[in-house]
């Protein structure tokens, strides 16, 4: 409950898509964008986790299959973020040089973190392209709400121009809607 005052009683899980983003499973969250999770959604951490006292801890625990998964409980990375800002921060600046770390907890080379940002920008793509194809204009507005650029091009093409092509008409109509 985000009204509880104390962490004991205070309970919080971000939205799958935000963990995945933000622990760099580029497969996990092309899954999940493909399947609709809502990447504008700003997950609200309970003030007991956002206060200056609550110190953040690493857990092992055991799943069900019995593999020991590392689990992170710092929310405050979450809060009032979409997951399209978590990977690529606001205004399409790089939200991190660190590496994050790898789906079960273990932390990665930054080589690695460089392909994952990388293929989480191609995720994020292939779902704006997705939407173009099918004229889906709520989920382009989802990706736009989440802080996708308007502006921005996938290879040399602006969106307006591959909903243009595409003949996407209500795509193209939320298009105008935020450029004017």
């Amino acid at each position: 409950s985000i009204e509880s005052t104390s962490v004991k009683d205070a309970k919080f899980s971000p939205p799958l898509l935000h963990i995945a983003v933000k622990c760099g499973a580029v497969n996990a969250a092309t899954c999940l964008l493909r399947m609709g999770a809502d990447p504008s959604i700003r997950p609200i951490v309970p003030a007991p986790f956002m206060s200056s006292s609550y110190t953040p801890r690493r857990s092992a625990k055991r799943s069900e299959s019995g593999m020991v998964v590392e689990e992170d409980q710092d929310y405050r990375k979450f809060h009032k973020m979409t997951a399209y800002e978590l990977a690529f921060g606001t205004n399409n600046n790089a939200s991190t040089t660190e590496a994050p770390p790898s789906w079960f907890g273990f932390s990665t080379p930054k080589k690695t973190a460089t392909r994952n940002l990388e293929g989480l920008r191609h995720a994020f793509s292939a779902e704006v392209l997705r939407a173009l194809g099918s004229d889906e204009a709520d989920r382009l507005q989802q990706l736009f709400d989440s802080g996708l650029e308007v502006d921005a091009k996938i290879g040399d093409k602006p969106l307006a121009k591959w909903a243009d092509e595409l003949e996407s008409v209500n795509c193209i109509h939320v298009i105008k809607d935020m450029t004017s």
